[in-house]
């Protein structure tokens, strides 16, 4: 599934510039640094095709059942230790001639402590890997899940180095083995690796669906629907439902200003993404077709230095989704408030004809958020767009949002209550007054 890094920001899945406090974050239980790459990349990225999709929710599902055998083969893996350790750049000058080997292993022994100590401990790093390696594909056979592991050389290396570890004048031997390991079979060790991190990013992603409470959705189903819906960043926040169906496959929202429309848009499209993973949801049941690609227009800007205004960017944003759906893609698209960088008539002439093309692509799916309430209306009665709201109590000075979704269209209106509850008018006023 395709994401792009508009609607990767949009969806605050990296969190800041170190990746703390984004969706990232709330998934990471890896215990590697390689692991830990894999998962933002895989978030990034997302699996590429529905078969991954499936087979990887299969894996995770099944970890999310088995969670504390499967964390004690990854915590224990030695990943980084040995990366570091076929990555070091010291060298052992070796030939083929018995006498020179057996000169390079007395030096080493006698003179070159410090070499000795690290090919003994990458040796040792290198065993438990292979350890955890045989650990993973046991526990795989055991739950009937396929593995794809090819270890066959680096099995054989290992048992040497068992071997040789048992034999305290056997230093020749892992000498040996050192090489083969960080020169010979270096190309097919990080293969591997690269395969077992990948199986570490399914179980943190378990992990977190586990720690979280989330539940696993239907994935693949004809139609969109979410049961108590939770934005997963946000604690205590409010759930909330909403179902499309087959000959439904657009909503329009409208909601005052902080009445909680993006919370909610937000939620569905990280949902969305995160069972394209293979995670479960924050949900208390979901059920989620398989889409080609996620989409946002969110938040817009200008760029002055390129000549495109703020509308003309609302345009090309717009432009990328027709696009996507020109090719025939199947999309799940959140446009949160379009057309704000033009006047009035525009706008709502924009809008409408927007919508009524967009209601009419069937096997992609839309939710729309608008202050412009005659336009939503107009479309919901022409075209039968349901409509959903949010609302906000309270008087001028105490607006609190009730973040529940409603039925229906909200033509509350809390621009000029927020303006004066900050004490602007008053401002102004003051200004007036003085005499500077």
């Amino acid at each position: 599934m395709y994401i792009d890094d508009i609607t990767f920001n949009d969806m605050d899945l990296g969190g800041n510039a170190k990746w703390k406090g984004g969706l990232i974050e709330l998934l990471n239980h890896c215990f590697s640094k390689n692991g830990r790459g894999s998962l933002r990349n895989t978030v990034k990225n997302s699996w590429k095709s529905s078969e991954e999709i499936l087979a990887n929710r299969i894996i995770i599902e099944k970890m999310y059942h088995n969670l504390e055998e499967f964390e004690d083969i990854f915590a224990n893996a030695a990943v980084d230790e040995v990366m570091s350790y076929i990555s070091s750049r010291w060298t052992v000058n070796q030939t083929k001639n018995k006498i020179s080997e057996k000169l390079d292993s007395f030096l080493i022994s006698n003179f070159h402590l410090e070499m000795k100590l690290q090919i003994i401990s990458g040796i040792d790093n290198y065993i438990t890997f292979i350890q955890s390696i045989i650990k993973l594909t046991d526990l795989f056979e055991r739950l009937n899940l396929k593995i794809d592991f090819q270890i066959e050389r680096l099995i054989a290396i290992y048992e040497t180095c068992i071997s040789a570890l048992n034999q305290p004048n056997k230093f020749s031997i892992l000498l040996k083995a050192d090489k083969n390991i960080r020169e010979s079979c270096n190309k097919e060790l990080l293969n591997v690796i690269e395969t077992f991190v990948k199986y570490e990013v399914l179980y943190s992603l378990s992990k977190a669906s586990k720690i979280n409470q989330w539940s696993f959705p239907e994935i693949g189903s004809s139609y969109l629907s979410f049961e108590d819906l939770r934005h997963p960043l946000i604690q205590d926040v409010y759930g909330n439902s909403v179902k499309f169906s087959n000959s439904t496959t657009m909503c329009l929202l409208t909601g005052a200003n902080m009445s909680g429309k993006t919370t909610f848009v937000k939620a569905c499209i990280i949902s969305v993404h995160l069972a394209h993973l293979g995670c479960a949801v924050p949900a208390k049941s979901a059920k989620i077709p398989l889409y080609d690609s996620i989409y946002t227009y969110m938040n817009i800007e200008s760029d002055i230095l390129a000549g495109k205004s703020y509308y003309l960017n609302e345009v090309l944003r717009i432009k990328e989704l027709a696009i996507r759906l020109n090719r025939g893609e199947s999309v799940f698209a959140v446009l949160d408030e379009p057309f704000k960088g033009t006047n009035l008539l525009d706008a709502q002439e924009a809008l409408e004809v927007v919508i009524s093309k967009l209601v009419c692509i069937k096997k992609s799916n839309f939710i729309l958020t608008s202050h412009l309430t005659h336009t939503i209306e107009l479309c919901s009665s022409r075209f039968g767009i349901p409509c959903y709201c949010f609302t906000v109590d309270g008087d001028s000075f105490d607006l609190k949002a009730t973040f529940k979704l409603q039925e229906g269209i909200s033509k509350q209106r809390t621009g000029m209550k927020l303006l004066y509850s900050e004490n602007v008018i008053d401002l102004l006023d003051d200004s007036i007054s003085a005499k500077w």
